[in-house]
């Protein structure tokens, strides 16, 4: 849901009144929060799996609740920032410097449950996040079209912090840092590297019968 929090260039000059020269310099200020935080919040997590001061599983949960259950507090406070410029901008930064923790939480995740096919992991959820990417846009558009107002901008950070929440609610729940058993699936490694054998014999079938050909042509 932080596709809905990229709207927020839109809330500020809309609703605001910013011109998009202050937006749009102002906009790279939370991308830059969060970058500096994401490398904190690494380091962080880095070091107390480390030293064993804390799970795996638990590290991720504490980084997945800094990284949008928090953020969706912010999130529910800049939707009642009212007219309030400074105050609204002090929750956006604060919402994507937050997010930065996700590089130590879901994205990390993903490895540790199975680091062999973590790859797999990744486009299946990169998918299923790149959808909301032109999702999101849409629903904004139907909540705010030919009514830019602050209700209506409320509207839509509210229902972002409650989906966010939720999400954060379900990780502490069911989240782990488990390895899952199908990552050490030898029938499905060993066909896999049975495929790779094959192709590279049948690369070099097709090479040595080429240079054949071109020895009997001279």
């Amino acid at each position: 849901m932080r596709r809905k929090v990229l709207e927020t260039p839109a809330y500020l000059a809309q609703v605001h009144g910013w011109s998009i020269n202050e937006t749009g310099i102002l906009s790279a200020i939370p991308n830059f929060s969060t970058m500096i935080f994401s490398w904190f919040a690494a380091q962080f997590c880095d070091w107390l799996i480390r030293t064993e001061r804390m799970t795996i599983t638990n590290t991720r949960k504490i980084a997945m609740f800094c990284s949008v259950g928090m953020p969706a507090v912010t999130i529910f406070g800049l939707s009642f920032s009212g007219c309030y410029s400074i105050l609204a901008f002090f929750f956006i930064i604060s919402t994507f410097a937050l997010f930065g923790a996700i590089s130590s939480s879901s994205f990390a995740n993903l490895v540790d449950l199975s680091p062999n096919y973590a790859s797999v992991l990744f486009g299946i959820t990169g998918f299923v996040g790149n959808t909301c990417g032109f999702i999101s846009p849409l629903f904004v558009g139907l909540m705010i079209n030919n009514n830019q107002t602050i209700k209506q901008w409320q509207l839509v950070f509210i229902t972002t912090s409650i989906i966010m929440g939720a999400g954060s609610i379900c990780y502490q729940i069911w989240g782990t840092a488990k390895q899952q058993s199908w990552n050490n699936n030898q029938s499905m490694t060993s066909n896999v590297n049975t495929e790779i054998i094959e192709s590279r014999l049948n690369n070099k079938r097709k090479k040595l019968s080429l240079d054949e050909e071109t020895v009997f042509l001279e």
